[in-house]
């Protein structure tokens, strides 16, 4: 069974969303992933009102469709890890973001999976 892991970060949205269509139609099983990490989210309430509305609305969808929104808190390279060793995922999808700390994030994540053999 091919094993794709899609982590959503700002986009928490199904429709139009490259990381999760492009798992979806290359994958036989897609796990949809949101890491909360209290080192790079400092979130006013506001924005707290807005993620838990977002987040409640897209698991809502996503049971729709049969999937399970699993949600995480911690470092997302640890967690990512743990989850591909755990569930023998293939390849990992997310969508870009644009900000200096969280590029550089993902091009850890991305070199730390591609040496476990991990798309």
């Amino acid at each position: 069974m091919n094993i794709a892991l899609v982590w959503f970060r700002q986009d928490l949205r199904l429709t139009d969303n490259p990381a999760f269509i492009t798992a979806c139609n290359h994958h036989d099983v897609v796990i949809p992933l949101y890491i909360y990490d209290k080192e790079t989210s400092v979130l006013g309430k506001a924005q707290q009102w807005w993620l838990h509305h977002s987040l409640n609305a897209l698991k809502g969808t996503l049971l729709q469709q049969g999937l399970h929104l699993v949600f995480k808190q911690g470092k997302p390279r640890e967690i990512i890890s743990e989850l591909c060793s755990q569930l023998s995922v293939h390849a990992i999808y997310w969508n870009r973001c644009y900000e200096p700390f969280a590029i550089a994030r993902d091009k850890d994540i991305k070199s730390s999976m591609r040496h476990k053999g991990i798309k």
